[in-house]
């Protein structure tokens, strides 16, 4: 009976551990890194202001930059996985925010992500899309 319990205790460190290791990393292997993709910011507020984007996720913030007022600008945008989170902030220089409702990229295939200010949706264009008209943040066709 214990050589069972310690067969069984061998068989769960040695099966679930490394599962537990590919689960972190969002699927990825030793050495992989995640594509770049293009995350295309529309300032189409109401108010013409400058803006400074952010990417927010669980492990801090970082600036992709700033955009002009009414304008609209491509960043380089690197995920940390495809399973994290985050969230864009947008910071007015006249001291407001907005902020994206939170969306992780889900896979390589995902190339441009499009966050128009005015209504705040997410769009995701991804490289598996026939019409190439993309997905929003729901995951429904637009």
């Amino acid at each position: 009976m214990r050589a069972w319990f310690r067969t069984t205790a061998v068989a769960i460190v040695f099966g679930v551990v490394p599962l537990l290791g590919c689960i972190s990393l969002g699927g990825l292997g030793k050495g992989e890194s995640i594509p770049p993709l293009t995350l295309h910011v529309n300032n189409n507020l109401s108010t013409p202001t400058n803006l400074s984007i952010y990417a927010v996720s669980s492990t801090g913030r970082v600036l992709l930059g700033n955009i002009d007022a009414s304008g609209s600008k491509d960043f380089d945008f690197s995920p940390a996985s495809y399973v994290t989170t985050y969230r864009l902030v947008a910071q007015s220089t006249l001291g407001g925010t907005m902020r994206s409702q939170t969306f992780s990229v889900g896979s390589a295939s995902t190339e441009r992500i499009t966050w128009s200010l005015v209504p705040n949706t997410l769009v995701f264009d991804d490289s598996s899309d026939d019409d190439k008209g993309g997905t929003n943040a729901s995951g429904t066709s637009r």
